[in-house]
């Protein structure tokens, strides 16, 4: 069977090809059970790999999770500190032009 350095690399390759974000449980097993039906790991091997490679995927999709909330969060508050300036903005030509009204 496959040596654990070789088994690393055939895991990595399997990230790879099918793409971490995408994995599902499926995925991963249809190719773990490829390469037991080929003998390029026997079924213990491949259980360990298909759990590690969903693990990895769920952990990945945390991280982008955060990220992507991380990145809408700066960004509306980004917009809202912008809205509110340009408020803030006009709300001051208002008055301007409320007392240039008056002394006329």
């Amino acid at each position: 069977m496959l040596k654990k350095r070789d088994a690393e690399l055939v895991r990595k390759g399997i990230l790879a090809g099918i793409g971490l974000g995408a994995l599902t449980a499926e995925k991963a097993q249809k190719v773990i059970n490829e390469l037991i039906r080929k003998g390029e790991v026997n079924k213990e091997e491949g259980k360990k790999i298909a759990r590690q490679m969903i693990n990895e995927s769920k952990q990945y999709k945390k991280i982008l999770t955060e990220d992507i909330a991380k990145e809408v969060k700066a960004s509306l508050t980004t917009i809202f500190a912008t809205s509110k300036k340009e408020m803030d903005r006009l709300a001051n030509k208002v008055k301007e032009l409320e007392k240039k009204k008056r002394k006329k």
